[in-house]
């Protein structure tokens, strides 16, 4: 689950480097508006995640301490390698004007 300030629509936001215990590894592109919404979009534009998003990629929509609406994004990805074993996932940020923030990461 991950949120942070978002740039241009469909634009490449930030990459997850999955790592295989073989030495190999695989892409996971973040695209902005799909992937990740800016934490404070529920605040700002109400909607709109629940209209671009389904049920299933939504992570959280709530609200903070002060009452603002904030949300998180769940993105999925599906291991083109399932037979391999990860053994690490890098995180990497698409180092833009903003900070995005991975808040868990879950495996099926």
């Amino acid at each position: 689950i991950l949120s942070g300030l978002v740039g241009s629509e469909m634009c490449i936001r930030d990459r997850f480097i999955i790592k295989y215990d073989d030495g190999t590894s695989v892409v996971f592109p973040i695209i902005a508006k799909k992937d990740i919404f800016d934490w404070w979009t529920p605040f700002r534009s109400p909607g709109t995640i629940e209209e671009n998003l389904t049920k299933k990629t939504i992570g959280w929509i709530g609200t903070d301490y002060n009452g603002n609406g904030r949300g998180l994004v769940k993105p999925i990805w599906e291991n083109p390698n399932p037979a391999k074993n990860i053994s690490t996932i890098d995180f990497i940020s698409g180092l833009i004007k903003a900070s995005p923030f991975l808040v868990g990461i879950t495996l099926e």
